[in-house]
């Protein structure tokens, strides 16, 4: 369970332009992943959840995310298995991969499948939010609104460049 800190003193940063980064939370407690989306929603971001982890890939086929968070304990299907799932389906998508039980298996199958961070629960909602905002970052993408409008000059920049070096 995340600590007392309540998801509504975080602050909020504007919203990407154009379309809202999306989220898949993956968690067999539905206590979480509400936690989740009030803390991820107040950011910015869309966030969707699933208690289902067998309901994963189907939910990735359907719409498009940017980022799981995925527990590793669940009845059923184990957060491994899921892992392994969704890279078959995607080999690009950020994963977070969060556990109560952190142990080195789990640990080292989840960097061989490509995740792209390992978390403990409970977590501290500003270190979680740094660990989403470093796994989104390292895709290129953010809500941070200074760094938005830094890529988008760049591209423009990028764009004006191409433009007069064709012929």
């Amino acid at each position: 369970m995340p600590s007392e800190e309540d998801p509504a003193e975080a602050e909020s940063p504007s919203p990407p332009l154009g379309k809202k980064i999306r989220i898949l939370v993956v968690d067999d407690e539905q206590d979480l992943i509400d936690y989740l989306q009030i803390l991820l929603t107040r950011q910015g971001y869309e966030v969707v959840g699933v208690t289902d982890p067998s309901k994963v890939v189907q939910t990735l086929k359907d719409d498009e995310f940017h980022l799981v968070i995925l527990d590793m304990m669940m009845p059923e299907l184990s957060g491994s298995e899921v892992l392994e799932r969704i890279r078959k389906f995607d080999r690009d998508i950020a994963v977070i991969v969060s556990t109560a039980y952190p142990n080195v298996e789990s640990a080292i199958h989840s960097l061989k499948h490509q995740a792209s961070d390992y978390v403990r629960k409970p977590f501290e909602a500003e270190d979680f939010l740094a660990t989403v905002h470093a796994a989104l970052a390292e895709k290129g993408l953010t809500v941070d609104p200074e760094v938005r409008l830094h890529q988008a000059i760049g591209e423009v920049v990028r764009a004006a460049r191409k433009a007069r070096t064709s012929p």
